[in-house]
């Protein structure tokens, strides 16, 4: 068995002020996609966190023209004022999950030996 996890940032929306493109704000997205492999089998969930980001009022110096941003300068700001402590976490929390989702707990803590979970529906 072999549980590998990818992590992709991306950018779903941005906003921006119309008098000079800056852009104030971004919805951005982390997506996990992890595949549990066990001999010839495999099968994979995916995840994702949506978080938006303002960046404030003040522009860079030197702005970069609307026209000319790229997604990856967008997730570099988002990331940015996330703050290292909340990328991480973001980061550690969905490999977690997908984990609990590929292999789920079976030795509950709150289950007796003689009890199992579920619902009948």
């Amino acid at each position: 068995m072999s549980i590998s996890t990818t992590l992709t940032w991306s950018v779903a929306n941005t906003v921006r002020d119309l008098s000079d493109g800056f852009i104030v704000s971004a919805d951005v997205v982390l997506t996990g996609i992890a595949t549990n492999t066990v001999g010839s089998a495999s099968t994979t969930k995916t995840h994702s966190i949506t978080s938006f980001v303002g960046f404030g009022t003040v522009r860079p110096d030197p702005m970069i023209a609307y026209n000319d941003v790229t997604e990856a300068n967008v997730v570099g700001w988002a990331k940015t004022a996330l703050g290292i402590g909340t990328v991480t976490q973001f980061e550690s929390i969905i490999p977690v999950h997908l984990g609990g989702l590929l292999e789920p707990l079976t030795n509950d803590p709150n289950v007796g030996s003689n009890q199992v979970s579920g619902t009948p529906w």
